[in-house]
C-alpha cells in the first residue's frame, strides 16, 4: 500500500475518533512530509525502523524552512505524528509491525517544579496568616484551598461563590486544564 494511502485511511479513523481539526491537520502535515522524504519510494513496506530513524535525525525534520534549527517540543511532535501514523497503520493491518517501535520523545524544556515541602506550606500559611486586611484573608483562604486540593491557581481564582458547597465539602470546577469541567 502507498503511505498516501494509508494517510487518507488514518486521516478518516482520526474524524471517527473525533480529533479536533488542528490535531488531524498535523498530522497530515507530518506524514506529507516524510512521503515526501521518502519519494519516489511509495511503498508503505519498504518503511522500517531506521528508515524512520534516518528521517527524524535528518535536516527535513529539524530544521525549518528558513534554515534555522526547530525546537526540541516541535520534533517531538513529529515524533508522536509518525508514532500514531504509522501505530495505525499496523493495527490496521496494512503492514506487518510497526517501524515507529522505537521512536521515543526527546526531553524538552525543563524538569517540572519541586513540591513545597510541609515545612514551606506551614510557614507559608503562617505568613499569610499574620494579614488581616481582606485581601490578606482572601490569599490566604486561596492557598490553603490550592495546597489542600491540589487545584491549578486557573480553576482556584475563576470559583464563584456558587460553585462551593461547604456542608459537603465540594468544588464545582468550571475552569480547568483541557477545559474539562
Amino acid at each position: 500500500m502507498r503511505i498516501h494511502e494509508a494517510l487518507q485511511q488514518f486521516i478518516l479513523q482520526l474524524e471517527a475518533n473525533g480529533r479536533s481539526r488542528h490535531t488531524i491537520d498535523q498530522y497530515r502535515r507530518h506524514v506529507a512530509s516524510f512521503a515526501a522524504w521518502f519519494a519516489p519510494e511509495d511503498d508503505l513496506r519498504r518503511v522500517d525502523h531506521q528508515t524512520i530513524a534516518r528521517f527524524l535525525a535528518g535536516p527535513e525534520a529539524r530544521t525549518r524552512p528558513d534554515g534555522r534549527e526547530r525546537k526540541t517540543c516541535v520534533v517531538n511532535a513529529l515524533r508522536g505524528s509518525m508514532k500514531n501514523f504509522f501505530g495505525y497503520v499496523a493495527c490496521a493491518g496494512l503492514i506487518e509491525r510497526d517501524p515507529s517501535r522505537l521512536v521515543r520523545r526527546a526531553r524538552c524544556g525543563p524538569p517540572p517544579p519541586r513540591t513545597l515541602s510541609d515545612d514551606d506550606r506551614r510557614r507559608l500559611l503562617y505568613v499569610l496568616t499574620q494579614a488581616y486586611d481582606p485581601e490578606g484573608r482572601r490569599d490566604h483562604a486561596l492557598f490553603s484551598l490550592m495546597l489542600g486540593s491540589g487545584i491549578r491557581v486557573g480553576s482556584a481564582v475563576a470559583l464563584d461563590v456558587g460553585d462551593v458547597d461547604l456542608e459537603r465539602g465540594e468544588l464545582w470546577l468550571r475552569t480547568t486544564k483541557g477545559d474539562r469541567p
